[in-house]
């Protein structure tokens, strides 16, 4: 599972094959259950997280209760809030397995 993270990355600089191990301690397959969240608005984002396979949906509630879908996350993609992960600041959104997942 972790060649498919690596594969992901590499599309953006190479990675040497010494920092490959460190991946592989860092990331760590998790299922997730349809319908699970990893995360809830107004939370810390903690972790990043690969889609091995899977599907999720971001969604934000707004005032009046309404939800709204901001984006869909699928297989081989970062699924995470990244500005609540760099900033440590509380996630705008939501993010929530349309179907039984497996992400890293």
């Amino acid at each position: 599972m972790i060649n498919r993270l690596i594969t992901y990355l590499e599309q953006f600089g190479p990675i040497p094959r010494s920092e490959h191990s460190a991946l592989d301690q860092h990331f760590k397959p998790h299922h997730i259950p349809k319908n699970s969240h990893l995360l809830h608005q107004g939370e810390p984002q903690k972790h990043a997280g690969f889609v091995i396979e899977g599907l999720f949906r971001c969604y934000y509630i707004d005032l009046e209760g309404n939800e709204h879908s901001k984006h869909f996350v699928a297989s081989n993609e970062v699924v995470m809030s990244i500005s609540a992960f760099l900033n440590n600041d509380p996630a705008l959104f939501n993010i929530q397995a349309l179907e039984p997942s497996q992400i890293l």
